[in-house]
């Protein structure tokens, strides 16, 4: 399967494309800055990830994309460019949760154990869910929730440190480690699990208690 992913929910933004049929992924493509009008470049981003992937747009048989938790326009600028293509090609498309990306990506790096993942869900406050990742992959994960970064620094967890982007505005650099999802892990994700979903069907996971939605509750399960 011929998959484009991209993954737009924070300040460093990516695209990758990938034949999951042809072994190895391909490099994932960083757009590294993160200063401003990101959104004007996303559709540069996907062009420098078909290029890297060796793929024409009209090969693409799949677009994954990140529904977050964080950024909600760069979410919105995905949900608009994979339910373009889709009317124009007919092509599947897979959401996929940020947070889940960013575990598998930790996974990657060597992280073991019950890891928390967070994002910035402003109003000084942090999406986090908790993560037990082992030698095999990231296994059984907590529900997304809501804290306050202030009792979370004021709590002091010596052992903890928790893994996103952009949280270096609430939180003091002990308690945190800044890393990004990766686009990589959005296609793996959506070919491991077959999440694939309506175009029209397509959201950014809310975290606010009145409007939170799971990728399982967008697939109908």
């Amino acid at each position: 399967m011929k998959v484009l992913a991209i993954e737009l929910s924070s300040s460093r933004r990516s695209a990758c494309a990938w034949n999951s049929e042809a072994g190895s992924i391909p490099e994932t493509i960083w757009d590294e800055d993160v200063s401003g009008g990101r959104n004007s470049r996303a559709l540069a981003l996907v062009e420098s990830a078909l290029a890297a992937g060796g793929m024409e747009r009209r090969e693409v048989e799949c677009l994954a994309l990140g529904l977050g938790p964080g950024s909600y326009t760069g979410v919105r600028v995905a949900i608009a460019i994979a339910q373009g293509w889709a009317a124009g090609l007919g092509i599947r498309v897979a959401g996929v949760s940020s947070a889940e990306a960013l575990a598998r990506d930790s996974w990657r790096e060597g992280v073991r154990g019950r890891t928390g993942i967070a994002f910035d869900a402003q109003r000084g406050e942090l999406c986090v869910g908790w993560f037990e990742i082992s030698e095999t992959g990231v296994g059984k994960a907590s529900p997304l929730k809501l804290i306050s970064a202030a009792a979370f620094v004021s709590a002091q967890p010596a052992d903890l440190v928790l893994r996103g982007p952009d949280l270096s505005k609430l939180l003091p650099p002990t308690l945190h480690h800044s890393s990004h999802p990766s686009a990589r892990s959005i296609a793996e994700l959506a070919v491991q699990k077959g999440i694939w979903t309506r175009p029209s069907e397509l959201e950014p996971i809310y975290i606010r208690p009145d409007s939170y939605k799971t990728v399982a509750d967008q697939a109908g399960r």
